[in-house]
């Protein structure tokens, strides 16, 4: 049985005046936020609404390894403990928050139910409830929204391919303009970011592994086709990194909003929890198997 390095940590920087790759990829001022008990957090999102800053990031259950939507709140005088705002009976993970037509949407990974669906608040933060499917069996991860131009942008994993989905005037998602992802580094990472006179696309480095970096693309889509050229990037072993963790492993996720930076970090461990569950999973499966041998 391997033993894998699965933990994550959200990390936040409060008032910066630049972004990550403008700041010579300073890490210092950022802190981390404390994960629950047997679980890990990792995709964090952020809004800031009022006087709050509102952090959104799956939240993994160590054991099960089966990821929910949770949130933590920041105020000026206070700090919330992570609390949980959506769950379904598969896996959720990069809970995509955007705000249109006075509303908070989210559009979370569900790559696992074969979907792509879309969350409207009924009571922000906490409480949602299913708004419109996107697309059915399909198995994209990491969605993000072009709300600029009606759009979505998706990546497939089976076909390793980055995909643009515009929205019609009537709400029907239309044919696609792809980009195959020779490299392995064009799943999203983050939200699109307006940058100066550009338009950014984070995006994972998977060319090595999983989790090996986060690329900064310069985005540009026209009428029959888009193109990202890679632009800045961090990498999980930059020394630098060291200011605010001690042995990072990987990163994937980089997010801002107004003055708010979050990003993930992938730590080495011994996940006994995780172990733990998996012996759970496989008696389960074996107790499946001698249940069906019968019949």
């Amino acid at each position: 049985m391997a033993i894998r390095p699965l933990k994550y940590n959200v990390y936040i920087r409060l008032k910066s005046k630049k972004y990550l790759f403008e700041d010579n990829y300073d890490f210092v001022g950022f802190e981390k936020i404390k994960n629950p008990f047997l679980h890990w957090c990792a995709d964090p999102f952020v809004i800031k609404k009022d006087d709050k800053v509102i952090v959104f990031a799956e939240i993994c259950n160590k054991i099960t390894n089966k990821g929910f939507i949770g949130y933590y709140v920041i105020e000026p005088r206070k700090k919330s403990k992570w609390q949980k705002c959506l769950k379904t009976n598969k896996h959720l993970s990069f809970p995509n928050i955007f705000f249109k037509d006075g509303h908070y949407f989210m559009m979370p990974e569900s790559s696992q139910a074969s979907s792509v669906d879309v969350y409207i608040s009924n009571y922000f933060p906490q409480a949602w409830s299913h708004y419109k499917n996107l697309m059915k069996n399909v198995r994209y991860v990491d969605s993000i929204m072009d709300l600029a131009n009606n759009a979505f942008i998706s990546y497939s994993e089976q076909d390793n391919c980055l995909l643009y989905y515009r929205i019609s005037n009537d709400n029907c998602v239309l044919p696609p303009l792809s980009l195959v992802d020779y490299n392995y580094s064009l799943r999203p990472a983050g939200q699109l970011i307006k940058y100066k006179e550009s338009l950014l696309l984070p995006t994972q480095d998977c060319k090595e592994r999983y989790g090996g970096g986060i690329i900064f693309n310069d985005f540009a889509i026209s009428k029959n086709s888009f193109s990202v050229k890679r632009r800045f990037e961090i990498k999980y072993n930059d020394p630098k990194l060291l200011q605010i963790c001690k042995s990072p492993y990987g990163v994937h996720t980089y997010n801002r909003y107004d003055d708010v930076e979050v990003i993930d970090i992938q730590v080495k461990t011994i996940n006994l929890f995780s172990i733990l569950g998996k012996i759970i999973r496989g008696f389960k499966l074996i107790f499946k198997w001698i249940q069906q041998r019968k019949y």
